[in-house]
């Protein structure tokens, strides 16, 4: 994969910020960590998940509430290949 270019870098910071200033004890915000579902481990831009940071101290979260990829020169796979694991996982939005 080429090196990430600083388009991509600085959307996924500006999202993170948004997302972070309104994290709750019912979810949190993971940055380019990665989702266990089922045989596949993919690793998003963002992702919210339920439960505290403590809750995956031993292990990956099997969901989330919401997957980001930030999309410059990877639209095309992350609207086929991505978005067809994160459906199939049952995440509600991506």
């Amino acid at each position: 994969m080429p090196p990430e270019g600083p388009e991509h870098s600085a959307e996924r910071t500006r999202l993170m910020y948004r997302f972070v200033s309104r994290q709750t004890s019912a979810w949190h915000v993971r940055v380019e960590a990665p989702l266990r579902l089922g045989d596949s481990e993919p690793i998003p831009d963002i992702e919210i998940v339920p439960g505290r940071v403590e809750d995956y101290e031993t292990h990956h979260p099997t969901t989330a509430l919401l997957v980001i990829e930030a999309s410059h020169t990877s639209l095309p796979r992350d609207r086929t290949h991505k978005l067809a694991v994160y459906a199939q996982a049952g995440i509600p939005e991506y």
